[in-house]
């Protein structure tokens, strides 16, 4: 037969599957409620990680890069300021903080990376600033954490990640 009235239906799943779900409600209930708590230590782990690596083991660059970075956000429209630091723990740029954001780069990369191209790592972090990509990564963690549990959550947010870095 079809789907809805064959000998192991679509509808006759679905009741036994609600029917499982409200017997064992409280196991359900528990279960969200400990993975969530997992994903908020997670989270608040994540937190102090990046506290840590905006304030630990950073050196201050020299005049002629922090006058290119305030040259670039001021071209930007970028109202905020914004440090540049280089960083023994950090492998890539990258942007830590929101309400005063700190550029870290890799100690070395100053010397290492022709200006020009520096420059544009320096617009592409620039960028995450201006488009306010912090929001986006806050509201993304916080369904990450009360959807823990869905394929499509985590796939989504691989993506819109992805996406974010293009």
């Amino acid at each position: 037969g079809d789907l809805l009235s064959g000998p192991v239906s679509i509808r006759t799943l679905y009741n036994s599957l609600l029917t499982f779900l409200n017997s064992h409600m409280d196991f359900v209930a528990f279960g969200w409620l400990t993975g969530m708590m997992i994903f908020l230590l997670r989270m608040t782990g994540a937190y102090l990680y990046s506290r840590r690596l905006k304030f630990h083991c950073v050196y201050e660059v020299d005049e002629t890069w922090k006058k290119r970075l305030e040259a670039l956000r001021s071209r930007m429209k970028i109202n905020r300021r914004i440090k540049l630091l280089e960083s023994a723990k950090v492998r890539i740029p990258s942007v830590i903080g929101f309400l005063k954001p700190v550029i870290l780069i890799p100690v070395g990369a100053l010397l290492q990376i022709p200006a020009d191209q520096l420059e544009a790592v320096l617009v592409h972090e620039l960028a995450h600033i201006y488009r306010k990509d912090y929001l986006i990564n806050l509201l993304q963690v916080f369904v990450e954490t009360l959807f823990f549990y869905h394929p499509v959550v985590w796939w989504l947010s691989s993506r819109i990640r992805a996406d974010r870095e293009f």
